[in-house]
């Protein structure tokens, strides 16, 4: 009896294991944790640069060597940070990995000079969330060269290192297994390969992002906001990035009239606002110099209200950037983006408004009206990110969009577009999951000039967001 209930505690153990392999959160297919770091050290060093098409994301492309394997909990296309004497070296993707050795090519390496053999480096394994969308397929664009790199480490090191396992070799080893409830012994060239087989997917081409914000607060007029949102990325744009957004936003006034009104003056007043764009942008056509294109649409209801019939003003604002230069001074690790974008920018317009017109019997009268308006704009954007923590990032955007009438050949910096700054602070669970928040201020000194409400308005929003890949 004693000798069953060790072997079916051993078999629960094993399979609770095999379980957790699979379905820990954000561990990709290994039972290496986030936090965790792994020593490694540095076996081969190929002496060229890399053949890959997406010269934009990295300073320096090398295929690499390391003593780390499946067995370690090491595969292909995860993406690893690596640290020397406790100070970021660079980052890397797994292109070949066996049992006890794996290939890698690095990215975001500044510092080559520190890609030394027999060097010991501390491995750590990155969220999927924090993974630069340009490479995170990486292996999509690398040039066929894999083979010849690993060729080359092969004919370097014959008689010296272990060679990469074929699929087909086996290893009846026994390691023991040390986890927090037990310790048992697990065979990684079975029970892992027959884990990975199940758990890997097909390459994800786009990243989609669902946001909700149901608590959000506006200052001028005081109303509590509700909203969505949806954004696509694609994941596979070589040297470009494009993305894809929508956005609604529902307010509703603070107090509500309809405690101290009666009649038609004790509706509750509600405005939504409506947002679509497409951004597009072909990364350094020289240095850190980027060409930038826009296209955005936007729609909004006012909380009036004409003949039981709801007014929208604006009824539509198109605006495109057709010409659009972007200037990257810094990108690393800690802060992956401070640049300055400008671009030539042209709006079409039509509000709607309510006037008082007089009639033929002199009597004045409310009537809606609309207007159309062609406006030519310098559109400068200042963008900043730091991300202190890989959970963790701060972003600012500033947007300033003058009004320059090329007809007359004035500039007037009152129409500012308007200029608004938006910054946030976003967490990253384990789950997919972020959670920002956002402080936005608008000052649109002509909405003054025209509806009388103050031009200095400050929202402040709290956002979920969920993150998938397809």
């Amino acid at each position: 009896m004693c000798l069953f209930n060790l072997i079916k505690k051993f078999q629960i153990s094993r399979l609770l294991f095999a379980f957790s392999l699979i379905f820990t959160p954000m561990a990709g297919y290994s039972y290496i944790s986030m936090g965790e770091y792994l020593g490694t050290k540095l076996l081969y060093v190929q002496e060229y640069v890399a053949d890959v098409s997406v010269k934009n994301v990295i300073a320096d492309y090398r295929y690499v060597v390391l003593n780390r394997g499946t067995s370690d909990g090491i595969f292909e296309n995860d993406h690893f940070s690596f640290y020397l004497n406790k100070k970021f070296a660079f980052r890397g993707v797994v292109v070949k990995s066996d049992l006890f050795r794996s290939m890698w090519l690095t990215y975001h390496n500044y510092t080559p000079g520190l890609l030394v053999v027999n060097s010991d480096f501390l491995a750590k394994k990155i969220q999927p969330g924090h993974i630069p969308k340009r490479v995170l397929n990486i292996k999509k664009v690398i040039s066929s060269n894999i083979e010849q790199a690993y060729e080359n480490f092969q004919n370097n090191h014959q008689g010296n290192s272990p060679q990469f396992m074929s699929n087909d070799s086996q290893d009846n080893e026994r390691v023991k297994i040390v986890d927090k409830s037990d310790v048992f012994e697990f065979n990684p060239n079975v029970e892992l390969d027959e884990i990975v087989a199940a758990a890997k997917t097909s390459v994800d081409y786009f990243s989609w992002n669902i946001s909700a914000s149901p608590i959000s607060f506006s200052r001028v007029p005081k109303t509590a906001d509700i909203g969505y949102s949806l954004s696509l990325d694609c994941l596979v744009c070589v040297d470009t990035s494009l993305n894809l957004s929508y956005s609604y936003t529902r307010s509703t006034e603070k107090p509500p009239k309809s405690q101290f009104s009666e009649g038609n003056d004790a509706r509750i007043l509600s405005s939504s606002n409506y947002n679509a764009s497409i951004d597009y942008k072909i990364n350094n056509i020289y240095k850190s110099l980027s060409y930038w294109i826009q296209l955005s649409w936007t729609r909004s209801r006012t909380a009036d209200v004409f003949e039981n019939q709801s007014i929208y003003s604006p009824e539509y604002v198109w605006s495109g950037v057709p010409i659009g230069l972007s200037y990257n001074f810094i990108s690393n690790d800690k802060i992956p983006e401070l640049s300055l974008n400008y671009g030539i920018q042209w709006d079409l317009e039509k509000v709607s408004f309510i006037n008082d017109v007089e009639d033929e019997n002199g009597e004045f009268v409310q009537v809606l009206e609309s207007q159309s308006t062609q406006k030519t704009r310098h559109n400068f954007t200042l963008q900043f990110s730091w991300q202190p923590l890989e959970s963790l990032s701060v972003s600012n955007q500033t947007v300033y969009s003058p009004f320059h009438d090329l007809a007359n050949k004035e500039f007037n910096w009152r129409d500012s577009g308007p200029f608004t700054n938006d910054f946030s602070i976003s967490y990253v669970t384990s789950l997919d999951v972020s959670l920002t928040y956002t402080n936005n201020i608008v000052w649109d000194f002509i909405t003054k000039e025209r509806d009388g409400t103050p031009s200095t308005n400050m929202i402040n929003s709290f956002e979920v967001t969920y993150n998938f890949n397809f």
